[in-house]
């Protein structure tokens, strides 16, 4: 699976294929959810001013393509919070044919070490308004202990049904 970050989709060969794909998700919010508040200002101005206003309020996102179908499989949107000391993963996808395959996981724990590689210590990760049951599912294994958390722990979960999980380092990521 192939991995780009939204921030850096034209200089990817795959970059209006996702570029379409990101402005899909970003006119199409869940619904009642703040990021749809969020957007629902800029939405009347062209894609390069609702890209642009985004990047600099510091959301962005990781679009995976599948290795040999070269079409998009899945998505993940996050945000910076409190000072950009933290990192939300407010939205994630992966197409309906797609899954149970892992490849949620996969997205998963490759946002994980995006936070973590970017200095982020610590990581809240939503199943989204809709309580996506595939983000619920990777949520469950997350404070199981059955993903690669990428050198976080889980710190607070939700509780049951709520959806959504702290994470914190701990202290030392261990390399391979």
């Amino acid at each position: 699976m192939i991995q780009v970050l939204v921030s850096q989709m034209a200089a990817h060969i795959e970059g209006p294929q996702i570029r379409e794909h990101v402005l899909y998700r970003i006119r199409h919010p869940d619904q009642g959810s703040k990021f749809a508040a969020i957007v629902a200002p800029i939405l009347k101005y062209d894609d390069e001013t609702i890209l642009r206003t985004l990047s600099r309020a510091g959301y962005d996102g990781m679009v995976f393509i599948g290795d040999l179908v070269r079409e998009i499989v899945g998505d993940v949107f996050f945000e910076p919070q409190n000072d950009r000391l933290e990192l939300h993963l407010f939205a994630c996808e992966v197409r309906r044919e797609c899954r149970f395959h892992g490849i949620g996981t996969r997205i998963v724990e490759a946002f994980l070490a995006h936070a973590w590689d970017h200095g982020f210590r610590i990581v809240r990760l939503s199943a989204g308004n809709d309580k996506e049951q595939f983000m619920l599912r990777v949520l469950e294994k997350a404070v199981r202990g059955e993903l690669d958390l990428q050198g976080f722990r889980v710190e607070h979960d939700g509780g049951e049904g709520l959806g959504w999980a702290r994470l914190i380092p701990v202290t030392a990521k261990a390399t391979a």
